[in-house]
């Protein structure tokens, strides 16, 4: 059987039980610190939006805009559509089509499919945003 050689670095480390200085502790931390600062913010926009979808099916358009307000420009998706549906409809806001493709852009970008339905077809249609077919079939 072979015997490893160990520097006195490593003895001494071994000896006194610490971690290898590698960095992968610095990393674990940094790492747990990110998500946990994801997830608070992630929490906070859902709760808006939570608020806020409870405000719509109470009627309370100008309560709903609030919390979807706050949690669209935290970047939820679906309160960016939300946002942008109120305003393409005139729903608890002034009718506002440019506004509106604000929103609906963001929430598309996101993913979300009726934001880019209807942004295509605000690109059509040349509402709130310069008429482009290459647009509104992207």
């Amino acid at each position: 059987m072979k015997r490893l050689k160990v520097s006195t670095t490593e003895k001494s480390d071994l000896l006194s039980l610490r971690p290898p200085q590698h960095g992968i502790i610095r990393g674990a931390l940094f790492l747990v610190v990110l998500v946990s600062v994801f997830a608070c913010t992630a929490l906070y926009a859902l709760a808006g939006f939570d608020e806020g979808v409870a405000a719509m099916k109470a009627d309370n358009f100008k309560l709903a805009y609030e919390e979807f307000l706050k949690a669209a420009e935290q970047g939820h998706t679906e309160a960016q559509f939300n946002l942008g549906a109120m305003y393409h409809n005139g729903e608890g806001v002034t009718q506002d089509y440019a506004v509106a493709a604000k929103w609906l852009r963001q929430a598309a970008e996101q993913g979300s499919a009726e934001a880019q339905t209807i942004l295509g077809s605000m690109y059509h249609d040349g509402r709130g945003v310069l008429r482009n077919d290459e647009e509104a079939a992207r």
